[in-house]
């Protein structure tokens, strides 16, 4: 069931990440996108904010095994006082 969560909650993350950076991408004349033309990236702005986002948020996950609180929305990773279980790795 944690593992599950993570999931779900690591798409939900790429979803609003990716939709966030359309629309900053739509802004035109944005800082970021001032500074990824100044460096000359060829990396796609949202796959930056998704991999970001996606590291803080397996990091956060890993050091608290236990709640992860995402701008006042929470996600249970385990319940307070549950001895933490080893992750489950995922079968792809």
């Amino acid at each position: 069931m944690k593992t599950v969560i993570g999931v779900t909650g690591a798409l939900i993350l790429g979803t609003l990440g990716s939709l966030l950076a359309n629309m900053i991408w739509n802004v035109k004349n944005t800082i970021i996108e001032k500074v990824i033309n100044f460096l000359n990236m060829d990396i796609p702005l949202w796959i930056l904010i998704v991999t970001v986002l996606g590291v803080i948020f397996f990091a956060a996950l890993i050091k608290s095994k236990r709640v992860v609180e995402l701008h006042g929305n929470v996600i249970v990773a385990g319940k307070p006082g549950q001895t933490p279980q080893k992750p489950q790795t995922v079968k792809h």
